[in-house]
C-alpha cells in the first residue's frame, strides 16, 4: 500500500507552537526519506513508541515541497499487513504526525533541523496533515497505480491472447502473494499495461516543479531589474531637474549682466528674446564682447557731446583782438593798450 499527502505547512506553527520556516524546508527532505512510519498504542503519547522498531509499519520512501501550497508532501509505502487492513477499512484514521529535533527553537520556529519518522496518529498538530491512499491490493479494493506494484500489471510482453485472458480474471481471486493462484486482478477487470512509473512520474513532477521555481526565481530578478531601474531612472530625472534649474539660474544672472553693460553704454531697452535658444555661457560671451567696449561719458550718454565747464577764453573774451592791426614792422597789434 502507497499512501501520500502533506506532512508538513511551512511557515505556518502547529497546535504545540512550533513550525519551520523556508530556510528548513531543505533539511526535512534530506532527512525523512527512508525514514520509518510507526503507530503507536492510543493510551500514550502519539510519538512514544518512535524508537520501537516493533511500532514501525512501513517506510518514508519520497519527500518534496509542494510550491503552489508552499507544503512538503511525502509518499510511504506501508507493509505490515494488519496496517493495510486498518487503513483500508478506515479504522485508523487518515492523520499522520513528523517528529523532528531541532538544534535551536526561535520564537517557535525550529532552526538545524533533522526528521526522525512520520507517526499515524488520530488527529495532528496541523490540521492539513493528512493523507490518501494512492495504491493498495487486497480483498474488495484493488488499484495498481504504481510500478511499485508492477506484479499486478499484465506484461506488455505477452501475447493477446494471454493479456485478455490475465484481465478477464475475477476480483475475488486473491492476488499472488496473498496466497492466491497467482492470477494476475484489475479492478473491473481493466487491462492497464500504460500505468506509468511512479519514479518518472515524481521525476516529471519534480522537473515541472524546477521549471516553476526558476519561473519565480526569474520573476524575482526581474522585478528586482525593474526597481533598480525606476530608482535609476528617478536619480537621472532628479539630477537633471537639478542642472535645468541651475542653468535657468545662471541664465537670468547672464541676461541681467549683458543689460546692465548695455544700458552703461547707452542702449535704452534691450530685447531679450534675442537669448532664445542660447545658454548661459554663450550669453556670458556676449556680455564679455560689450564689456570690451568703453564706457561713454555721462554727459555724452546723457544729451550729445557738452563742452567742458571750464576752458579756455578767446582773446576777444580776454579784452583782447582776436587777429590784430597791423603794426607796420609786419607784425599785428594784439592788445589796446
Amino acid at each position: 500500500m502507497i499512501i501520500s499527502g502533506a506532512i508538513i505547512p511551512v511557515g505556518v506553527k502547529n497546535k504545540n507552537g512550533w513550525g519551520i520556516l523556508d530556510s528548513e524546508v531543505q533539511n526535512v527532505i534530506n532527512t525523512l526519506k527512508d525514514k520509518p512510519l510507526t503507530i503507536c498504542p492510543r493510551s500514550g503519547d502519539a510519538h512514544a513508541c518512535d524508537y520501537d522498531p516493533k511500532a514501525e509499519i512501513g517506510r518514508i520512501t519520497d519527500v518534496w515541497l509542494d510550491p503552489f501550497k508552499n507544503q512538503i508532501r511525502t509518499m510511504a509505502e506501508v507493509t505490515d499487513s494488519v496496517a493495510k487492513t486498518k487503513i483500508g477499512e478506515g479504522t485508523w484514521q487518515k492523520n499522520w504526525s513528523v517528529r523532528i529535533t531541532a538544534a535551536e527553537n526561535k520564537d517557535g520556529w525550529a532552526h538545524g533541523t533533522e526528521a526522525k519518522n512520520v507517526t499515524l496518529v488520530p488527529m495532528g498538530a496541523w490540521s492539513e496533515a493528512n493523507f490518501d491512499v494512492l495504491a493498495s491490493k487486497g480483498d474488495g479494493f484493488e488499484a495498481v497505480l504504481l510500478a511499485s506494484f508492477e506484479s499486478d500489471v499484465p506484461d506488455v510482453s505477452a501475447t493477446p491472447s494471454e493479456n485478455e485472458q490475465i484481465a478477464s480474471q475475477s476480483s475475488d481471486n486473491p492476488p499472488a502473494d496473498e496466497g492466491g493462484d497467482g492470477d494476475k486482478n484489475l479492478t473491473g477487470g481493466q487491462h492497464m499495461t500504460d500505468t506509468p512509473d511512479i519514479k518518472e512520474l515524481l521525476a516529471a513532477k519534480d522537473v515541472e516543479i524546477d521549471a516553476l521555481k526558476q519561473e519565480i526565481i526569474n520573476l524575482k530578478a526581474s522585478q528586482t531589474q525593474m526597481g533598480d531601474d525606476i530608482v535609476q531612472k528617478a536619480k537621472e530625472l532628479a539630477a537633471a531637474e537639478v542642472t535645468a534649474y541651475k542653468e535657468s539660474l545662471a541664465r537670468d544672472t547672464a541676461i541681467n549682466a549683458y543689460v546692465a553693460a548695455a544700458t552703461e553704454r547707452g542702449v535704452e531697452t534691450v530685447d531679450t528674446k534675442m537669448f532664445d535658444g542660447l545658454k548661459s555661457e554663450q550669453i556670458a560671451a556676449l556680455t564679455a564682447s560689450l564689456n570690451a567696449i568703453p564706457t561713454p561719458a555721462k554727459d555724452e550718454v546723457a544729451g550729445g557731446i557738452k563742452y567742458p565747464a571750464k576752458r579756455a577764453q578767446t582773446a576777444e573774451e580776454q579784452g583782447g583782438l582776436s587777429v590784430g592791426i597791423p603794426d607796420g614792422k609786419g607784425g599785428h597789434i594784439t592788445e589796446m593798450k
